[in-house]
Order: structure tokens, then sequence, then C-alpha cells
């Protein structure tokens, strides 16, 4: 998750001539978000497809092939007295 918009900035820096397109989650791109600083600076076309699923997809595909669908954290009990 979050390897396409550095992927099309390298693509469209290594293939000017091209038209580069990164299709997204939301997720993907929040953890992504400072990549644009570069294609801004750099000026590059690159066209950017969001698809708001409000869904980290590689984050919960690891929790459902590890046994833990479901659970986001655990909240253990914690105490400050020794």
């Amino acid at each position: 998750m979050g390897y396409g918009l550095p992927a099309s900035i390298g693509a469209q820096i290594a293939r000017p001539d091209k038209l580069v397109f990164d299709i997204a989650g939301d997720g993907s791109i929040q953890m992504n978000i400072q990549e644009l600083t570069p294609a801004l600076v750099h000026k590059l076309p690159i066209k950017i497809a969001i698809m708001n699923n409000r869904f980290l997809g590689r984050s919960d595909s690891g929790r459902s092939c590890s046994g833990t669908e479901g659970t986001l954290a655990s909240i253990l009990p914690l105490s400050l007295t020794s």
C-alpha cells in the first residue's frame, strides 16, 4: 500500500512522453501525500484517481492473514505504580 504515487513519479520521469495514471485508495494517498511535492516541483503531469473506500487495504489484509481480522488496536491496562 502506498506504492502507486512514488512509482508514478518515477515512471513519469523515466518516460516523459507517456501519460501516467495512479489509481489509489484513500489510505494509500494518506500514507504518501508528501510525495506530491516533487511531482509539483517538477511539474509532472501525472493523473491521480483516488478511490474513497475508507479502507487501509494492505494493513487489513495482513490482519486477516494473521487471524486478527477486525482488531484495529489492543488496549492493555497500564499501571504507573511500582
